[in-house]
């Protein structure tokens, strides 16, 4: 929106806040966005405030006229493409009107992002870090990852979790673009589509694959057995020296001489960092699980650090051969070649792993006919 232009305008209101406080009054905002699909930020303070807050509804398109224009002068409270934000006055004038304006974002993949302050995209979430105050949301698109911080008070909140749980398409509006990753203000909102099947990957496709994502059906191999002639006791300290490490309780690091050599800190925890093979008909690959090895063995690192001798080795039987859809990110290193990530794991669904293996069959008929 032009500061110059006249004071009327005909908008849909897209988000709508809750009613806050400063040192000098109440106040609410919305974001309203034209028939132009331009996005301005409003704002009602004091008497204004307390008249139209139960008025004003998102979603609904309004005409609104005799209000002032400013700059925003809160960078929290930016919008997608317009530096200024409008104020209503004692004298301002809002009615309800039928006109139909759409606010569906123009979408668009990670590789097509330009250096825009604000932007729209979809994605699928792969991952999910809680910190006391935001979570940090890793999305996977066009096979890249990145992460967006997300305040745990932001009204859109649970729509991450659901898309997480159903393995939906998240689509994202209006996101700070800091460059690599993203934040969340005001203006941002998520919500999730019908949940679309996701294309897997065999594990022989998938050392093949150029894709830095990628999502695979497999078993997890044997966690059980060894090959050396060794007692139950040093079995299992084998075994958990692959799966686990003791590290410092802030910053993870592991611990070296009983202590944190990065924050001298004496605090420790045990946390996952577990080699798990997986597999299938047409290979192996191994896999480095961090903080997302607790989906595949549903406990944390110190619950299965407590675990006597007996009860570890009947809890890693159980876990062995069991399938899962997997989510990798793969890197390619100078040193090591290529290295797989694991980013998420669920217990497979039957229906997907029937449908993924007669695709198989049905890819092979094809090559033989």
């Amino acid at each position: 929106m032009d500061p110059n232009t006249p004071d009327k305008m005909l908008g849909k209101v897209r988000v709508k806040s809750e009613l806050m406080s400063s040192k000098k009054c109440e106040y609410f905002k919305i974001i309203i966005r034209d028939t132009q699909h331009g996005e301005t930020l409003g704002t009602f303070f004091g008497t204004e405030a307390h008249k139209y807050f139960g008025l004003i509804q998102p979603n609904q398109t309004y005409l609104f006229s005799n209000f002032k224009t400013q700059p925003v002068k809160d960078p929290r409270f930016k919008c997608v493409n317009s530096n200024y934000e409008i104020i209503f006055k004692a004298n301002s004038e809002i009615s309800e009107c039928q006109a139909e304006i759409t606010t569906e974002p123009e979408l668009k993949s990670f590789s097509e992002l330009s250096p825009e302050t604000f932007v729209d995209f979809e994605a699928y979430v792969v991952g999910l870090k809680e910190y006391p105050q935001n979570i940090q949301v890793q999305l996977a698109n066009s096979n890249q990852v990145k992460s967006v911080s997300v305040p745990k008070s932001h009204a859109f909140i649970q729509q991450i979790y659901r898309a997480k749980e159903n393995s939906s398409i998240l689509v994202c509006q209006n996101l700070e673009f800091k460059g690599q990753n993203f934040s969340a203000k005001f203006g941002s909102q998520f919500y999730t589509t019908a949940p679309k099947p996701p294309k897997f990957l065999t594990l022989g496709e998938l050392t093949q694959s150029p894709d830095k994502f990628c999502k695979v059906l497999a078993n997890v191999g044997n966690l059980y057995s060894s090959s050396e002639d060794i007692s139950e006791e040093e079995l299992v300290k084998s075994k958990k020296d692959k799966m686990l490490y003791k590290g410092c309780a802030t910053c993870k690091k592991k611990f070296e001489k009983e202590r944190c050599l990065k924050c001298l800190s004496s605090k420790s925890k045990v946390f996952f960092k577990a080699k798990i093979q997986l597999v299938d008909p047409t290979g192996s690959a191994k896999v480095t699980a961090f903080d997302s090895a607790r989906e595949v063995f549903g406990c944390t690192a110190e619950d299965l650090d407590a675990m006597d001798p007996q009860s570890f080795l009947d809890f890693v039987y159980e876990v062995s051969f069991s399938q899962f859809e997997f989510s990798i990110e793969v890197e390619n290193t100078q040193q090591y070649g290529k290295q797989f990530k694991l980013k998420s794991a669920r217990k497979a669904d039957p229906g997907a792993a029937a449908r993924f293996m007669l695709s198989q069959i049905e890819a092979y008929m094809g090559k033989l006919s």
